[in-house]
């Protein structure tokens, strides 16, 4: 059931992800074609799925660990770290995105899942930047890219407590 519901919140962050990235087309579907759908939406899935995961404790400190990594994913996901590496750096960006789960593991005390998270996150980020051919299935690059980054994010998120 909990492989289920972590599936579904995935591809939720996934289509928020795609559609902060998208441009507008002029119909209704515009409304949610903000980035501040995914800056934010990603962050609260991602809260979301860490509160189900660790079988909703509220301690102080866990707390304080799941309103922090929601700050931290939150700003993480404003930036491509142009303006320190001169260009989008995805392997970068998804490296600190994985970083921001950081205070979660501190909170349940595993630190191991979270490293190995931030080596996924950023190669696969790295890699669908790279890899992806203009035209996959019947979606274009951008969107099964930008999707990827969204359900990387959350699908991996069982590593924190590992």
């Amino acid at each position: 059931m909990g492989i289920l519901i972590l599936l579904i919140l995935a591809i939720g962050a996934g289509i928020l992800y795609r559609l902060g990235g998208s441009a507008k087309s002029g119909n209704w579907i515009d409304v949610f074609r903000n980035t501040k759908y995914r800056d934010l939406g990603v962050p609260l899935i991602a809260t979301l799925a860490l509160l189900i995961l660790g079988g909703f404790k509220c301690h102080f400190w866990l707390v304080m660990a799941y309103i922090a990594a929601f700050g931290l994913l939150f700003a993480s996901l404003v930036t491509y770290w142009d303006f320190l590496f001169k260009k989008d750096t995805f392997w970068f960006a998804g490296l600190v995105v994985g970083l921001a789960g950081l205070p979660v593991s501190l909170a349940y005390g595993k630190c191991i899942g979270c490293i190995i998270r931030m080596a996924i996150i950023a190669g696969v980020w790295q890699l669908l930047n790279k890899l992806l051919p203009q035209k996959v299935f019947c979606w274009t690059r951008d969107i099964v890219e930008e999707f990827g980054r969204g359900f990387i994010t959350i699908i991996t998120l069982p590593l924190l407590l590992i």
